[in-house]
């Protein structure tokens, strides 16, 4: 297996970051886009989030981003208005993806008017998905999975939390088909908050 070097991402390390989510988020909404505009939404996000990836013999075998929910946010925004126009192109050349990406404009469209958490779910108010502090994306390559990377990652995640935050928890969600995702989160201590949609969304407190 051997010993991983975990630190801080960073413009270096996007190619391979955009790769590995390729690998492992192919049938995802983000994951059908282009390996360029993947570098460019990974890269949106260096500097204000909390970005580690897990590195072997020169080669990236995972990473886990997230932070604030706010400064993530900032950072799609800043994406998508780089982006905009590539975005829309590649959506019209992938007509398989209207659905999602009409899906996610109503979402959003929904979460900034306030009725998002009215919807039919049974996720309380208190969901992850309200959570200050947020876990966005976790992922290693199939070469290193079984290996212990993504809990070291986990780990590294939850150490900068509680240094740079103070908090004492944090949430994420995961398609409700990713039964692999969710016995992995599941397994390291996750508390299932609830459901919306096609997302299950969990909870973690740590000391």
């Amino acid at each position: 297996m051997g010993i991983y070097t975990l630190r801080v991402a960073t413009h270096n390390d996007i190619d391979q970051v955009a790769g590995i989510h390729k690998q492992q988020f192919s049938t995802h909404f983000l994951g059908k886009y282009s390996i360029d505009l993947l570098k460019q939404y990974y890269a949106s996000f260096l500097g204000e989030s909390i970005f580690f990836v897990g590195e072997k013999s020169s080669q990236i075998d995972g990473f886990v981003l997230g932070g604030e929910s706010n400064k993530l946010q900032q950072a799609k925004n800043r994406f998508i208005k780089h982006n905009k126009y590539r975005c829309i192109m590649e959506t019209l050349l992938m007509p398989e993806i209207y659905c999602q990406a009409l899906s996610r404009i109503y979402s959003i469209i929904s979460e900034v008017s306030g009725n998002y958490l009215n919807r039919s779910s049974d996720c309380s108010p208190n969901c992850a998905v309200g959570k200050r502090i947020r876990l966005l994306s976790i992922a290693v390559c199939q070469e290193a999975q079984g290996s212990g990377l993504a809990t070291q990652l986990v780990q590294l995640f939850e150490q900068r939390i509680k240094l740079d935050n103070a908090a004492h928890g944090y949430g994420l969600s995961v398609k409700i088909d990713n039964q692999r995702a969710i016995g992995f989160y599941k397994k390291i201590g996750f508390t299932l908050e609830g459901r919306k949609g096609k997302s299950i969304y969990f909870t973690k407190n740590i000391e």
